[in-house]
């Protein structure tokens, strides 16, 4: 018999999802009572929403590991939550992460990757209560193996050489054989086509990012289907990106700060014409090529990998030069980048992020930026603006944000 221990709030939903199932359901009302609860069941596995304002998610890890140490723990909340729990999933004190509000087929299929041995009941249980397959966005799925070597797909790309990954997946220097010509290739993260829905998704978002013809943008060549595999078929850049400029030189000289600010407000600009939402504007993302030409890559695929994020993943894009909204799992836009922008501006002006030292990542979502200090108040006023809280107190343009900052 399975035995779930559940400290929620309002576990009725959690109630409802797992009734059919055979197992012993136990609900504790409150973290005072749960270091009992866990060592007189010895749970199968401990639900806990994290958002309650009484419950540090790590104690309560730490708790279940030593009281409990055979349960698997499944930690719950709003999406905002799954951010504060990445460093516990890696540290494999905490299993996993479902974001609220539940949904009765993708919960029953998180419970049975965590619980191997309750999968059959699980899978009956979903039959009989659900009137039709629900596909999981919250499955675990192991991300595709890097290609080692050289390694030909399907007799048209050669991969000659790993150069690159993230949340969406690996990027290779490699070489169309039809066209003999250079080019790099993306090896999609596969839960960006794990279904109709994300497929349609990531063919829209190719489509558009396909007509983006700008001397300061990556061009995104194909999106392509090799070897069961979807991959994105790209303009090669021989050339490093910011980030690693950035480590040898954290302030640049002004001739290089004016050339990063000019290219990426006018790549940023063209892509908005278009409708397309960066999304992950960060130092990485900005690549400089052998002619000294800066240009953006991954227009739009840290929105989608956000999308279609999977249990325990981190989502796409880093914290720190998020906009609150972003961070907060709400819309984003033409804003979102623009506060991105100014993060990035800040940080070339002082080799520092627009932060306090010890900001959680409550306060990046919840709480606007601290003060500027360390660059003149004209260009406190103007990159302010641009990390205003709300979206739209932000520039209308990214090149009307550029223009200002430059007159500084």
């Amino acid at each position: 018999m399975i035995t779930i221990l559940i400290l929620d709030p309002s576990p009725t939903n959690v109630h409802k999802a797992l009734a059919s199932l055979h197992a012993v359901l136990a609900f504790v009302p409150s973290v005072s009572q749960l270091g009992a609860a866990l060592q007189r069941l010895q749970p199968d596995l401990l639900i806990c929403d994290v958002s309650l304002s009484d419950v540090s998610g790590r104690t309560i890890a730490d708790q279940a590991h030593t009281l409990s140490p055979g349960t698997r723990v499944l930690f719950t909340g709003p999406p905002i939550c799954r951010l504060q729990t990445i460093r516990l999933i890696e540290q494999k004190r905490v299993a996993a992460f479902f974001p609220k509000p539940w949904q009765l087929g993708p919960l029953q299929d998180v419970i049975a990757s965590l619980l191997p041995h309750a999968t059959e009941k699980i899978k009956a249980a979903a039959e009989r209560t659900l009137k039709q397959p629900v596909t999981s966005r919250f499955l675990t799925r192991k991300r595709p193996e890097p290609v080692k070597g050289t390694e030909e797909i399907d007799g048209r790309y050669r991969l000659d050489e790993k150069i690159g990954e993230g949340g969406s997946g690996y990027v290779y220097r490699a070489h169309d054989l039809l066209l003999d010509m250079q080019i790099a290739i993306k090896l999609l993260h596969p839960a960006l086509y794990r279904n109709a829905q994300a497929l349609g998704d990531l063919q829209s978002e190719a489509r558009i990012c396909m007509t983006l013809s700008h001397p300061n943008i990556v061009r995104l060549y194909n999106l392509d289907k090799r070897g069961g595999h979807y991959l994105l078929v790209m303009e090669y850049i021989d050339g490093p990106n910011l980030f690693t400029l950035l480590k040898a030189n954290p302030t640049p000289e002004p001739a290089m700060f004016r050339g990063v600010i000019e290219a990426v407000a006018a790549a940023l600009d063209e892509a908005h014409r278009s409708g397309v939402t960066h999304s992950d504007l960060t130092p990485g993302n900005i690549l400089i090529n052998s002619a000294g030409v800066l240009k953006l890559i991954d227009f739009g695929i840290a929105a989608l990998a956000n999308q279609q994020a999977v249990l325990g993943e981190l989502i796409a894009g880093t914290p720190s030069y998020m906009s609150p909204e972003q961070i907060r799992g709400e819309p984003i836009g033409p804003a979102t980048d623009i506060f991105t922008f100014g993060v990035l501006a800040y940080q070339m002006l002082t080799g520092f992020l627009p932060q306090a030292n010890d900001a959680t990542l409550d306060d990046l979502a919840n709480q606007p930026r601290p003060p500027l200090v360390g660059i003149s108040e004209a260009a406190a006023a103007v990159i302010g603006r641009a990390l205003a809280f709300d979206p739209a107190d932000r520039w209308p343009t990214a090149g009307a944000f550029a223009a200002a900052l430059l007159q500084t």
